[in-house]
């Protein structure tokens, strides 16, 4: 049944980080960030006479009853105290120094943390080490941060879950069905829609476990509180990335023996992506680079680039300090189940190698398997737009990140034309800026251009006035 409908000019799924850099993006009139000095000052003294209020109606659809609550319930459930991300990293797309001033202006400076990468020589041109850009921030200190740009951007939060979409009768426009956390449905009239919903997909159980997967000693990393709950004594912990060492780390406080276990040695590294897509004088290099590949050798760039996940040094030695305290054992290869006491639920007896191990539970943290056919909201777009291709789970987007007229994609469904930061902060702030963009060409509200030539060139004063003109008019 259908209780009530709403309008707006652009719709947003999603209230992750990327739905909030999108917000960001669209609410902003310009970006500190591509613009140089002598533009930022045309456009602070053009805007700031500007009386005329913004009357874009923007729409947050997500499950959740508020913005990153799922990202803040995630660093919750791993007690996760500092970001992986460097400070220039957020959703606040006028700004790439936002979160480090606000980290200054609210005394919580000591709250950024150093990342190892204050010296590198190839970083020392930019000077953002210098100056704090490079350190990681505390997970309060980005929440609260994101929760303070979160109040200040104009906009309607609709909780619900976005179900299907379709063109409306009368119109071109998208009706977009919500169904709320009573089961009612809500219909939402846009313009335009934006998919910022993170990764589709499913959690990857491994084979091995494919007889016990039913057994409640046994979850994924999300699910894991109901077992940790019940203070087992013995945990093995599956997966080769950052996830599955926090998810050892949690454990490791609580659980007298925890054993970690990867297919590969752990591989370590700042970020999981070369730093060279931080680096903004070489990001282009690397977008080229990408662009210019098949979608094959995309999907492998993504995979390969990613390195099936990598631990940052900080976490290593962490690591190595639980080892020599005899609260977490490392080990490489694939465990064997031999016998789970079933009826009795004691244990899950396990051979690693040489070794065999009893367990109270098993966790899981492998990653996902992209799949955005699997969300019933894909299915409806593929239903409207047969001819959208899917590639390894992701969609096929155009350059200005459209799958469908209208219909954008920001986050993990971008990846193959954003790169494999794509799901990452600095992904996320770049693909909102390019739509963006392309909404101010499509609303015809390119602000920088109608409220004031703020790209004009100095020396246009100089020129001749009717050629100046004309070439306007072009």
């Amino acid at each position: 049944m259908v209780s009530s409908k709403y309008s707006y000019d652009i719709c947003i799924v999603g209230s992750g980080p990327a739905g909030l850099a999108c917000l960001s993006a669209i609410r902003e009139p310009y970006s500190l960030d591509v613009l140089n000095d002598e533009q930022i000052e045309r456009a602070h003294t053009f805007f700031r006479r500007q009386k005329k209020a913004d009357t874009l109606s923007v729409c947050i659809v997500d499950p959740h009853s508020s913005w990153m609550q799922k990202w803040n319930k995630s660093f919750a459930t791993l007690q996760i105290e500092h970001l992986r991300s460097p400070a220039l990293a957020h959703p606040n797309l006028f700004d790439a120094n936002a979160l480090l001033a606000y980290a200054v202006e609210h005394g919580r400076v000591d709250e950024l943390h150093e990342s190892g990468l204050f010296d590198r020589k190839e970083l020392l041109p930019l000077g953002q080490s210098q100056i704090g850009l490079w350190k990681l921030p505390s997970a309060r200190l980005f929440r609260d941060f994101c929760d303070d740009l979160s109040q200040r951007l104009k906009h309607g939060f609709l909780q619900g879950s976005a179900v299907h979409v379709e063109h409306s009768d009368s119109s071109s426009r998208f009706q977009l069905t919500v169904q709320t956390t009573n089961d009612e449905h809500v219909l939402i009239g846009t313009d335009h829609l934006i998919l910022a919903m993170g990764p589709i997909g499913r959690p990857i159980w491994p084979s091995f476990l494919s007889h016990i997967r039913s057994s409640p000693r046994v979850c994924q990393w999300t699910d894991m509180a109901s077992i940790l709950e019940h203070s087992p004594r013995s945990v093995l912990v599956l997966g080769g990335g950052l996830t599955a060492v926090q998810v050892a780390q949690r454990c490791a406080k609580t659980a007298r023996q925890v054993v970690l276990c990867s297919r590969r040695t752990l591989s370590s590294r700042h970020f999981d992506i070369p730093v060279e897509w931080f680096d903004k004088r070489l990001t282009n290099k690397c977008l080229y680079d990408f662009y210019h590949l098949s979608v094959d050798e995309r999907l492998a760039l993504l995979k390969g680039t990613r390195g099936g996940g990598s631990v940052p040094p900080g976490y290593m030695k962490d690591l190595e300090r639980l080892e020599q305290e005899g609260l977490l054992h490392r080990v490489v290869g694939t465990p064997k189940i031999l016998c789970e006491d079933i009826e009795d639920g004691k244990y899950i007896r396990t051979q690693i190698g040489d070794h065999s191990f009893d367990f109270d539970a098993i966790i899981l943290a492998c990653g996902y398997q992209p799949d955005c056919e699997s969300h019933s909201l894909i299915q409806s777009i593929q239903k409207m737009h047969p001819e959208l291709e899917i590639h390894g789970g992701f969609p096929a987007v155009t350059e200005d990140l459209q799958i469908a007229p209208h219909m954008f994609v920001v986050g993990a469904l971008s990846s193959l034309y954003t790169g494999p930061d794509a799901a990452n902060l600095m992904g996320i702030r770049r693909a909102s800026q390019v739509v963006a963009n392309q909404l101010d060409c499509c609303l015809s509200t390119n602000r920088l251009r109608q409220h004031g030539k703020v790209f004009q060139n100095r020396f246009d004063v100089f020129g001749d006035t009717e050629s100046s003109d004309e070439e306007e008019d072009e």
